[in-house]
């Protein structure tokens, strides 16, 4: 029997990555262009509009980056299956919406975690988005965001970053003594892929008008219906 090396097992486990990473069609129709980033991990800093206080320059940032801005795309039938999924129970699009007769609707993943990070900033502020009363009662508030943070939860950990923390000996003058002391250092190195490049792509390949083309989507005899217990 061959021996596997360890480097050989670890170059096995990337290819395995590379290739449950590349499930999704969009890769095969953009360049992400991954590049090195440092990411911002201080405690204290709203100068990042993703942390500053609720207003409607923020909620329009954040709407722009998420599902609110991006509902969906559109996919060929090869795309579906190769997302694991099966095409004769998919959606199609009309053919009023003029994306021929093979377009499947579909949401690009990561605009709907950052649709349900947003949930969760919200909660932050209840008083400003719901004025104390929820966005449909206090039940269905609750639904929305454990479903948001059971999705997030399942994202991480399917994803699992393997990265480090490393720590610092830091001085913090921002406090009435100031002293040394040993901190996490969160502004890890990442291997990022161009973001702006993908919702650029995303926001091209769009349904436009959406909310007027609801009313397009009527089922019809012969499509399949799946089970939908949990969604009610």
């Amino acid at each position: 029997m061959a021996r596997i090396l360890p480097e050989q097992r670890l170059e096995a486990r990337q290819r395995l990555l590379l290739t449950a990473r590349h499930a999704a069609p969009i890769y095969d129709q953009l360049d992400l262009n991954v590049s090195l980033t440092t990411l911002n991990g201080a405690l204290r800093d709203n100068s990042s509009i993703w942390r500053q206080p609720p207003s409607p320059a923020v909620d329009a940032a954040w709407d722009r980056i998420s599902t609110e801005g991006l509902e969906l795309v559109t996919v060929t039938a090869a795309d579906v299956a190769k997302s694991g999924k099966d095409p004769s129970a998919t959606l199609r699009a009309p053919l009023s919406w003029g994306r021929g007769e093979g377009a499947y609707l579909a949401q690009i993943e990561v605009f709907h975690q950052i649709h349900c990070l947003n949930e969760l900033r919200k909660e932050m502020h209840r008083g400003y988005y719901y004025g104390g009363k929820g966005d449909g009662g206090d039940e269905l508030r609750r639904a929305h965001k454990s479903h948001c943070v059971h999705m997030l939860l399942q994202a991480l950990a399917c994803r699992a970053d393997v990265g480090i923390v490393t720590h610092n000996w830091v001085r913090n003058e921002g406090i009435a003594e100031p002293k040394t002391r040993l901190m996490p250092d969160f502004s890890t190195v990442k291997k990022c892929v161009d973001f702006e490049g993908l919702l650029g792509w995303a926001r091209g390949a769009a349904v436009e008008d959406l909310r007027s083309r609801w009313a397009d989507l009527r089922w019809t005899p012969g499509e399949t219906i799946v089970p939908g217990q949990g969604y009610a």
